[in-house]
């Protein structure tokens, strides 16, 4: 072991997602509201409570409930008064705010923390309320499909397939004022830099950004949606032309509330229709090219669809489909202040995102600092450490000398005599090794670690690959020491070498440290190479059953060896899930690297 050097303590915190997927046969009670789908990892924490609960099929939903979903997680909650279907992705946390039902009218409100949510709204009277509430404005719906993302920044993205929905701002009141987003259009706002004019943040919807930000649970409920889609649609299409046939410019208003919808003449008409018509066909087509869902999968999803579609020519389709006109249904004069509105926002969210970057890079550096504190406590742990490995080995010894027969003990003294004489340095070339303890092979399934080396211009590539940490093994932090001659060095350690697919970016981190130090007694300088890893915040353990976790890169400036010689994965509570320490049959042979 190099001296002053040992192991990384991590530092974990986590809500536990847990998976999911009950059926059960038994109906849910008349009325509220129930999950009708459950896949993957999905909890709900009661009203008032702090404990969370694993979801599933049928389940009671009741205000003031929470619903979180993991990175595989998506549920689907049904309203029968008012009546509507919510279908919530991955990564998502909402709360059921308003849920009350009466013959004279309901209410039914959810709020949207984070991810994304698709509603399909049907079947409102007057007298009923439906709102979606995200942080910094209220969606107020009748009659509608529309989608709700709400980013990890706190930029709100919501558009609308059919139907109309009252946007108000509830963070400042001089844009409290309420406006209507209609069938096409989207509104991308964030709380915190919001335009003079919030009406500025409505555009056209687009379908490659919002297709980009959600999972295919999302987009094939809403694919699933183009039946009512289309015939709330045409209901509209419907009244634009009777207005103008009537020579009056159509305006669409709700309670008083009148949308920015800007159709002067037939020609304005005919490009806002087209778009219309085009939405869902863009939505498919645009899902199965950034491959949220292949081509077979979407080529059955829309022969179920087409069936309860009458009109040939609004039919789902993936092949001479012409893009949404950018300006349909918007007026040219405001363009500009729309654009401007949309460039301020995205110059806000590139702000936020260099002020996250500087606060990870802060941390790893506090991280660093924290590291070598622990170390240099280690080092006065392995002293006293010392002494029980002796002690250890002093009674392994004794158990063992007690099954030899008087001349097989004399052959071990003899032995273990020349071995302190060879490890001393004299001139004895004897090697004489002691009976292995007999010890168990690993099964298929056991945790293992492996490298993998891949030759570079400057050096190698050192890959670290994890098989079958699954399941109760799934991990949360890693740490891994390296021992090596000197002439090697990690290229450009200040950067992320993690696999982006296993710990995301936004909730994990790693660290590189390397030390110079002698190995036991030997006057000799080694180099030792530590690399942690670790998730923080809302990040769940990670399922690798192979795969690699990270890639090193490293630079060669001559001959040497390169070992690996501890390990360490935990999970999310801090239990170990593997440790290895020289001389364990699991720790990976040591790698040659030559300049």
């Amino acid at each position: 072991m190099v001296k002053k050097i040992h192991t990384l303590t991590l530092f974990l915190v986590l809500l536990v997602m847990i998976t999911s997927s009950y059926s059960v046969s038994a109906s849910p009670e008349n009325g509220g509201a129930y999950l009708t789908t459950v896949q993957g990892e999905v909890i709900v924490t009661r009203a008032g409570g702090i404990k969370s609960i694993p979801a599933f099929t049928n389940m009671k939903l009741y205000q003031g409930d929470r619903l979180i979903t993991g990175d595989n997680g998506s549920a689907t909650i049904k309203v029968s008064q008012p009546e509507s279907e919510r279908y919530v992705g991955q990564n998502s946390n909402a709360v059921i705010s308003n849920l009350k039902q009466s013959a004279s009218g309901s209410r039914f409100s959810i709020k949207l923390w984070a991810g994304s949510m698709w509603s399909s709204v049907s079947g409102l009277k007057e007298s009923d309320e439906d709102y979606v509430e995200t942080p910094g404005s209220k969606l107020h719906v009748r009659g509608t499909n529309f989608n709700v993302t709400v980013q990890s920044d706190g930029t709100l993205s919501m558009f609308v397939a059919s139907g109309l929905v009252a946007v108000s701002s509830t963070d400042q009141p001089s844009s409290s004022v309420p406006f209507l987003v209609a069938p096409t259009q989207q509104i991308r706002l964030n709380p915190a830099a919001l335009p003079d004019n919030v009406e500025n943040a409505l555009a056209v919807v687009d379908v490659a950004k919002t297709v980009g930000q959600v999972d295919p649970f999302i987009l094939k409920a809403m694919i699933a949606s183009s039946p009512s889609i289309i015939e709330e649609n045409k209901n509209l299409e419907i009244q634009l032309k009777d207005s103008l046939d009537k020579k009056i410019q159509p305006v669409l208003q709700r309670d008083g509330i009148q949308s920015d919808l800007s159709i002067k003449n037939q020609e304005n008409l005919v490009t806002y229709l087209e778009n219309i018509n085009r939405l869902m066909s863009n939505i498919a087509f645009e899902s199965v090219r950034q491959d949220k869902i292949n081509l077979n999968e979407m080529n059955a999803i829309l022969m179920t669809t087409n069936q309860q579609i009458n009109d040939p020519d609004r039919k789902i389709h993936l092949q001479n489909i012409g893009p949404l006109h950018p300006l349909g249904g918007l007026d040219p004069a405001a363009a500009q202040d729309k654009e401007k509105a949309q460039s301020h926002l995205e110059t806000f969210q590139k702000d936020a995102e260099k002020k996250q970057l500087l606060l990870l890079s802060d941390f790893k550096a506090r991280l660093g600092l924290s590291l070598q504190q622990i170390l240099d406590n280690k080092r006065i742990l392995d002293l006293a450490n010392k002494s029980i490995l002796e002690q250890l080995q002093s009674h392994v010894e004794m158990l063992y000398t007690a099954q030899l027969s008087p001349e097989e003990l004399t052959i071990f003294k003899k032995n273990k005599q020349l071995l302190k004489i060879d490890n001393s340095g004299s001139a004895s070339e004897q090697v004489v090794t002691t009976p292995n303890l007999p010890s168990s092979p690993s099964s298929p399934s056991t945790p293992q670690v492996t490298l993998e080396q891949i030759k570079t211009a400057q050096g190698f590539d050192l890959s670290i690959r994890l098989k079958n940490f699954t399941d109760s093994n799934a991990i949360y932090g890693t740490e891994f020491h390296f021992i090596s001659d000197n002439a090697i060095e990690v290229i450009s350690p200040e950067d992320r070498f993690l696999n982006n697919s296993f710990f995301a970016p936004v909730n994990s981190v790693d660290i590189v440290k390397t030390y110079l130090g002698t190995v036991g007694n030997s006057s000799l300088t080694k180099k030792e190479t530590i690399y942690a890893a670790t998730q923080f915040g809302s990040a769940s353990n990670t399922a690798i059953s192979d795969g690699i976790l990270a890639t090193i890169p490293f630079s060669v400036s001559g001959n040497g060896t390169f070992k690996l010689f501890y390990v360490k994965i935990v999970d999310s509570t801090g239990k170990t899930i593997l440790e290895l320490n020289e001389p364990h049959a699991g720790l990976p042979t040591a790698l040659t690297f030559t300049k």
